[in-house]
């Protein structure tokens, strides 16, 4: 590039002397601020690119010529083309009024509650000339390239003048303008507004319910608590599973959820608003509770009294689990040796041909499966004499019932006996005792005829 060559006119394109001075990107090089002669901007082959080398300036480079008064100014760009002489015209302009847009983060308020306003401003401008493109701008390519160009202050007015906080509470429900207000250095102003709305303040409500594990056949109360201080709320209607009711109080006859609403109506300054709260209850099924206790029948029998209250009226069954006691303490590792399921209301009786300690587990089940409080019924004791007669009973009845199997085959001590309306069933075999029985089962059984006859 050897020379650029400009004549600067002012907005009415009458030729006016300027100071100017250009700036090369691509190096950061600066020229000297010059004033123009005959009003015409030139940069000669010596320092047309600034570096003091009077060789061209790179195909693609940027170059920025600033012109300015010290009332007017403008800027252009040139993108080097490789061409040894640029000759155009340059037009200075005052600076124009800046432009301001408002902006609030909502457009509906509540008394009480802040408004921030905020604004994107800008004082750049730019224009076509002779088929150039001009510029004002402070800063461009990270360089000041226009003084008189700028954003001096931003102001706001939320309805009492303008002040330099742009947030601002009301107290007051009703429609409000905000202002904003820019300034630049030229002392040009601009405005924008925003219309808003301030409405009163949401009333609080909320639905309280006792906590309970189980509601099932109760009555809840549920508390509506109302906080308005405004004295706004219009009405509130009450809900019970989207049927209409004067009150929330509530008898629970059924299991499942429960939703309680409220729906209040209240005014927000300008019309009727609404809103809705909303509280659940899960319903569930309250576990049966057991009681049971037991009687000595004979020192070798036990019968069991069971009675299971439901809730819900739907009693099914108690389950019996026969341990071993070990010790004072029931050995968790020993399995449950004898499993019965035993009808509501039912006498069940147990007869043990083993010795020992032992304890039963029990615990009622209603008709949907949950199950009640556990009872223990604890330090049965079982001598060895009461099993020896015990079996002496057994025995005849045993050595000819298909179900016990080969009496000559099994330690008779070793099961657990369960007679029920007469029926002798053989349990799981658990560990023998100490006993042992020497059993003639012809003699035996002959024996016990004779005694079945005599009594007879």
């Amino acid at each position: 590039m050897s020379s650029i060559v400009c004549n600067v006119v002012d907005s009415s394109g009458n030729p006016v002397d300027c100071n100017y001075f250009g700036y090369h990107y691509e190096t950061g090089n600066v020229s000297e601020t010059r004033f123009t002669e005959n009003q015409q901007i030139s940069f000669d082959t010596e320092d047309a690119d600034w570096d003091g080398q009077g060789v061209s300036v790179p195909e693609g480079d940027i170059l920025l010529i600033v012109a300015y008064t010290d009332t007017e100014c403008s800027v252009s760009k040139i993108v080097s083309t490789g061409s040894n002489l640029y000759v155009y015209d340059v037009q200075v302009l005052v600076p124009q009024v800046p432009r301001i847009t408002i902006y609030t983060d909502k457009d509906i308020y509540i008394t009480g509650e802040t408004v921030e306003a905020s604004s994107s401003v800008s004082d750049e401008y730019l224009w076509e000339y002779n088929n150039t493109t001009f510029y004002h701008k402070d800063t461009w390519y990270n360089l000041n390239v226009c003084s008189l160009i700028g954003i001096d202050k931003v102001e706001y007015d939320f309805g009492e003048g303008f002040i330099e906080s742009n947030s601002h509470i009301f107290t007051t429900a009703s429609s409000y303008y905000v202002i904003a207000k820019v300034t630049n250095k030229a002392g040009l102003e601009a405005e924008d507004v925003k219309y808003i709305t301030v409405n009163n303040s949401k009333p609080s409500v909320s639905i309280g319910i006792e906590n309970k594990e189980y509601f099932y056949l109760d009555s809840v109360y549920p508390i509506v608590t109302i906080d308005d201080p405004d004295d706004i709320i219009v009405r509130i209607d009450y809900y019970i599973n989207n049927i209409k009711v004067n009150d929330l109080n509530y008898s629970i006859n059924s299991l499942g959820n429960i939703e309680f609403k409220a729906y209040v109506t209240y005014d927000n300054g300008f019309t009727s608003s609404t809103f809705t709260v909303t509280s659940y209850i899960e319903v569930t099924n309250k576990p049966p509770v057991l009681t049971a206790n037991y009687e000595m029948a004979s020192n070798a029998e036990v019968d069991i009294n069971i009675s299971i209250y439901d809730f819900e009226g739907l009693p099914d069954k108690a389950v019996c689990k026969v341990y071993i006691k070990g010790s004072s303490v029931i050995e968790d590792a020993i399995e449950d040796i004898y499993v019965k399921e035993f009808s509501i209301y039912e006498s069940k009786r147990l007869t043990f041909v083993s010795e020992g300690t032992y304890v039963l587990k029990l615990i009622g089940y209603d008709q949907q499966g949950l199950g009640s409080n556990e009872v223990v019924l604890d330090d049965i004791v079982i001598t060895k004499e009461a099993v020896v007669e015990m079996q002496k009973v057994l025995i005849p009845y045993c050595a000819n019932s298909e179900t016990i199997g080969d009496i000559e085959s099994h330690d008779v001590n070793a099961a657990i006996l369960d007679i029920v309306q007469d029926d002798v069933v053989e349990m799981e075999i658990v560990d023998a005792t100490d006993i042992e029985v020497d059993i003639d089962t012809d003699k035996e059984v002959s024996e016990a005829t004779a005694d079945t006859d005599d009594t007879q």
